[in-house]
């Protein structure tokens, strides 16, 4: 969308900063002429010639600008040349955005204007994430090899390594891109799936570790699952909330289904009760089974991180599993386990889900993990 001329455009005060009718009406400072679509727009040589190695030649060099005081450029927009002035010139300069940047660029190219064509660089590659579209990364891979913006193309080309083969066909098929850049997309594709091949192995590596700690029963429980899901947590909690009496929570998402994870102090004693709870509504007729460790990090290096495994099966709304654990006086500052008012712990949850009738169960709201002083 071009931008209204009344509105965005200034002339330079006393101070020389831009203010209203910049380059639209004529200063004793101007001494230079733009004609365009046969509207004039005032600037200096100087600062044209500064900012630009191609005025500075045109202005030195033998050219018939060297002795004019005007220039018509046919082929350019008056707007598109005027906003190129309010990014150039000194004063309060106008910021790169959608509305403009793709009509600056052309001409930050054609008038070798380096710095300004690094801004719109920065722009379009900060707009760059995760939901940018295969089309858009395309639209900008051309751009970047158009104006020969390495940075940008670096960019699109990781990006756009990142998405379905299909999409990036499709995305394809309306908008064409240099052979050495699909070559790019395709080389980061490769490398990607070599990384992926190899994690996995390693992944596979430390799953056979793992299990093999297990007790057989657990061992075989996991083994005769496909549809396992695993989360870490990272849980801090308020050591002033606990004293308080109040439950802390850390939400989380596993099967679809909304659950927390619970911490509060357990009354009349200095100990951490914790537990896991999840959506009543859809838990309802599903069995998961939960396997889990727990860390209490110590924020001194005082002691050891407190850990312990735990594993509990939930039905419906949930089943209590309380388990005792003697660790000392984990509320003692001195131990390190509070540090700086506040206690971190760690959670990994690995959840599998079955379906089960559903019946109506009279049963707590949380299971629960208590951590005894």
């Amino acid at each position: 969308m071009d931008l209204n001329v009344n509105e965005t455009t200034s002339s330079n005060n006393e101070d020389g900063v831009l203010t209203e009718n910049t380059f639209l009406e004529k200063t004793w400072k101007d001494d230079f002429t733009f004609i365009i679509e046969s509207r004039k727009l005032y600037t200096v040589k100087a600062v044209l010639a500064y900012v630009s190695p191609v005025f500075d030649r045109m202005f030195q060099s033998d050219f018939k600008e060297k002795n004019q005081d005007e220039m018509e450029l046919p082929n350019k927009k008056f707007d598109d040349v005027l906003e190129f002035l309010h990014c150039v010139c000194p004063g309060k300069q106008t910021d790169i955005c959608d509305q403009n940047v793709y009509r600056l660029l052309p001409l930050a190219e054609e008038y070798q204007v380096s710095y300004l064509k690094s801004r719109c660089e920065d722009f379009l590659i900060g707009r760059i994430n995760e939901e940018t579209s295969p089309d858009d990364l395309y639209h900008m891979l051309q751009l970047a090899s158009t104006y020969n913006m390495d940075r940008l193309h670096a960019e699109c080309v990781s990006e756009t390594s990142k998405k379905s083969i299909e999409d990036l066909d499709r995305a394809l098929k309306k908008i064409s891109i240099p052979l050495k850049t699909i070559c790019a997309i395709q080389d980061k594709m490769l490398r990607r799936l070599e990384k992926s091949e190899r994690e996995n192995k390693c992944l596979k590596a430390v799953n056979k570790y793992l299990l093999f700690q297990l007790k057989e029963n657990e061992r075989r429980t996991i083994q005769a699952s496909e549809g396992w899901e695993g989360i870490l947590l990272e849980f801090e909690m308020n050591i002033e909330d606990l004293e308080r009496g109040r439950t802390l929570s850390k939400e989380f998402k596993i099967f679809d289904m909304e659950a927390k994870f619970n911490a509060r102090k357990r009354r009349g004693h200095k100990a951490l009760e914790l537990g896991l709870s999840f959506d009543k509504n859809k838990i309802c007729g599903w069995e998961i089974s939960v396997f889990g460790r727990i860390a209490i990090k110590n924020g001194t290096g005082k002691n050891q991180d407190l850990t312990e495994n735990f594993q509990m099966l939930c039905r419906n709304e949930s089943a209590n599993l309380p388990n005792y654990w003697n660790i000392g006086n984990l509320f003692d500052v001195e131990k390190g386990y509070i540090y700086h008012g506040k206690m971190d712990a760690e959670v990994y949850i690995l959840a599998d889900q079955q379906m089960y009738p559903s019946i109506e169960l009279m049963t707590p709201e949380f299971d629960t993990l208590d951590l005894l002083a």
